[in-house]
């Protein structure tokens, strides 16, 4: 039931063979480029506004997290892509790889809902989230309009970037006094590092 509904869902928003050239170039500049407009915000936020640093942070823990729980969910679960049934139309040159879920979506979903979780009442967050939002849905829509997803590996994306998120944002205490250890544990490691590239070059 649920295989049959994915694939009428996926016929219906999938491109027709006649798509004009037009519709095609959007939706791959969608699928393919759009993907990263939030990452090229986060570094112009990261060096020209510093106080957003900890929100950025915590976006890239998020999606981090979120990317390794996708990885983990393709290794056990097989979904052979629409073009490799030969279902539908394919418009954008793509591997042979497991679809679910969809990466692109779980990375685009996990910055949207790590913003959602950081937002303080601030417009210039809440329209970085919407913004975000906006993105997040183009992309998901593109990816099944060209034909390199399935309708639920757009869903399974967007559920595990949200769980993640939330498990984030409940944890960010936590996570957050483990990263300044890291952080504070950083001097030390080099020193080691050195000392063992002196130690491995006199040696020689």
């Amino acid at each position: 039931m649920l295989k049959v509904l994915n694939t009428q869902l996926f016929m219906l928003i999938n491109a027709a063979p006649n798509t004009s050239k037009l519709m095609i170039t959007i939706a791959t500049f969608c699928a393919e480029y759009l993907i990263y407009t939030p990452l090229i915000v986060m570094i112009f936020c990261w060096f020209k506004r510093p106080q957003t640093r900890g929100l950025i942070l915590k976006i890239i823990v998020t999606v981090f997290i979120s990317l390794a729980v996708a990885a983990i969910l393709r290794s056990f679960i097989s979904s052979p892509r629409p073009f490799e049934l030969a279902i539908g139309t394919n418009f954008l040159p793509h591997s042979s790889s497991n679809s679910f879920p969809s990466k692109h979506a779980t990375f685009i979903f996990a910055i949207t809902f790590a913003l959602f979780y950081g937002l303080k009442n601030q417009l210039n967050q809440q329209k970085l989230f919407i913004s975000c939002l906006v993105i997040g849905i183009l992309v998901s829509w593109s990816r099944i309009y060209l034909g390199v997803h399935w309708p639920l590996d757009i869903l399974a994306g967007i559920l595990t970037s949200f769980g993640c998120a939330y498990l984030v944002n409940k944890q960010w205490h936590h996570i957050e006094r483990l990263l300044l250890k890291l952080y504070s544990l950083r001097p030390i490691v080099v020193s080691k590092l050195k000392i063992i590239k002196y130690v491995t070059k006199n040696s020689n």
